[in-house]
């Protein structure tokens, strides 16, 4: 079992392969400014972190089951 003082929430976002590395990049890019805004606010209980654009099914499934298997992840945003 797991402190909850250890507690973490991660992001993800959700996109095409199809748009190209350079959408990709400024898709992370924004996503982590999200992150970084919602963690300065200090107005949720637990730290935010960026994990990844989930791009394919793979990706995301492999992605899901991380954060499952990590007992310091109370949840995911997408």
């Amino acid at each position: 079992m797991t402190d909850m003082e250890n507690y973490k929430f991660w992001f993800v976002t959700g996109s095409q392969f199809l748009y190209g590395p350079e959408v990709l990049n400024q898709v992370e890019a924004d996503s982590r400014k999200i992150v970084d805004k919602l963690n300065a606010s200090h107005a949720l209980p637990y730290p935010i972190e960026f994990k990844t654009v989930g791009v394919t099914a793979d990706n995301i499934t492999a992605t899901m089951k991380a954060a499952n298997y990590d007992d310091t992840v109370a949840g995911v945003i997408t």
